[in-house]
Formats: C-alpha cells, structure tokens, sequence
C-alpha cells in the first residue's frame, strides 16, 4: 500500500483529507464558519464567512496547530493562514 502512495505520489492528498477531517472535529462550532479549506506545502488555508470567528481563530492559531498535529500524530500542518 504504501508502495502504491509514492508511486501515484497520493500522500500529499491524503494528509489534506486527514488535516480537514481532524479540522472539523478540533474546529467543533466553528467549522460550521469554513467555507473552504486546503492544505499546500504544510500550509493551513482556511477561508472563513465570518470575520468574528476569524479574529479568534487567529489568536489562537498556534494552539490549532498544536492539536492538529497531535490528532494526526505527526507534523503535517506548519502554518494556518485564514482568509
């Protein structure tokens, strides 16, 4: 299997669907404000249609960061920008 994921190069698709599965459930209520979400070179974009939840989210990027990781069990996500 694993074979199969460097030959095809899936793993960077395949950390996307993970880091925006752990997303919704880290996120909880707030998910509900994610219009969109992808994952580029260990960089989060979030796009968000609340500018309330974005300021808050902000403030508490590094700590999202920190509980994505540990849901995926290992650094994929370096960064978060929200947009």
């Amino acid at each position: 299997m694993n074979r199969l994921v460097d030959e095809y190069r899936l793993a960077p698709k395949l950390d996307e669907a993970s880091v925006i599965a752990a997303w919704k459930e880290i996120a909880g209520p707030f998910a509900k404000a994610t219009e969109r979400i992808y994952l580029n070179r260990g960089v989060l974009y979030i796009h968000l249609n609340s500018s309330v939840i974005r300021n808050e989210l902000m403030m508490r990027r590094s700590e999202i960061i920190r509980l994505l990781n540990e849901k995926l069990g290992r650094d994929i996500v370096d960064r978060i920008h929200f947009q």
